[in-house]
């Protein structure tokens, strides 16, 4: 009788460890079916330039432009891209002095460094092209405000005016 109730504890014991694993378990929120982790899209589309004041930042599209599509990055990072005289442009701007590019590319040896003077000051915009594109990155920073332009295909001269353009209205 004792071998009796010692064989079938010892099922019991088998069976449990054996159809523990079996259970039937839905994915969390955070995974999908694959059990890959979902996370959260950083990029929020908003209506237009007045959603960026709660970053405290003042951008908006150049004159002339078209096409403007406004979010905010991670909660920190406004951009806008936008087109202008047939370029595609993404211009940023984040309370950082850290690079907000978003770029991992090569660049070309040799930048560009535009000086300018405005009624309300001065800025220093630094251009720099993409090894083997026509890609071109304008950078510079404003009263903790750091700005980038990026094109995909752009020359020097119209990054320069855009860019002119827009660093002259955070001034």
């Amino acid at each position: 009788m004792k071998r009796f109730i010692f064989a079938a504890l010892a099922m019991a014991l088998i069976f449990a460890v054996v159809f523990s694993g079996c259970s039937a378990v839905k994915p969390s929120e955070s995974e999908d079916v694959g059990g890959n982790v979902q996370i959260p899209n950083p990029v929020v589309s908003v209506d237009g330039a007045s959603d960026f004041e709660t970053l405290g930042i003042a951008i908006d599209a150049p004159k002339g432009a078209a096409d403007a599509e406004y979010s905010i990055i991670g909660g920190e990072l406004a951009q806008i891209t936008f087109t202008l005289d047939g370029v595609e442009y993404t211009y940023r701007a984040q309370k950082t002095d850290g690079d907000i590019s978003g770029l991992y590319v090569e660049f070309e040896d040799e930048a560009v460094q535009v000086d300018a003077d405005f009624d309300n000051g001065s800025v220093s915009i630094g251009i720099k092209s993409v090894k083997d594109s026509d890609a071109k990155l304008a950078e510079w920073s404003v009263n903790g405000t750091r700005f980038s332009l990026y094109a995909g295909s752009a020359s020097v001269e119209a990054m320069q005016d855009t860019a002119l353009e827009l660093a002259g209205a955070q001034l």
